[in-house]
C-alpha cells in the first residue's frame, strides 16, 4: 500500500513536502509458550526484523523470554534467542539492544 504524508516545516504553510510510505502488513503466530509476541518489533536495514516476546515461557520455565529473527522476504524464521533462567525476560526493558 503506498500513502502519501503531506507536512509543514516550521509552520510555514507554503513549505510543503510530500513524503512516498509503503506499508506492509505480516501475520505470523507466536509460538507455543509465547507471552507478548510481537511487543515490540524492529526492522533491520538489510529488510529482516526483530520481533520480541520477553514473557515467552520454555515450558515449565516462566518469562524466560525470546527474540526472534525473520527474513523480510520470505518472513522465514532465521534465528531465535532465548532466556534460560525464569524472568530472564530476554528482550526486555533493554536487556537486548539492536
Amino acid at each position: 500500500m503506498k500513502q502519501k504524508i503531506l507536512m509543514f516545516i516550521c509552520a510555514i504553510p507554503w513549505v510543503l513536502y510530500s513524503i512516498n510510505v509503503f506499508t506492509q502488513t505480516t501475520h505470523i503466530n507466536g509460538p507455543a509458550g509465547s507471552g507478548v509476541f510481537g511487543g515490540r518489533i524492529t526492522v533491520l536495514t538489510n529488510g529482516n526484523y526483530v520481533v520480541v516476546d520477553s514473557l515467552y515461557d520454555e515450558d515449565a520455565v516462566l518469562n524466560v523470554g525470546a527474540v526472534y529473527l525473520y527474513n523480510g522476504s520470505t518472513h522465514s524464521l532465521i534465528s531465535i534467542l532465548k532466556g534460560s533462567t525464569a524472568e530472564d525476560q530476554v528482550g526486555g526493558n533493554g536487556e537486548l539492544r539492536y
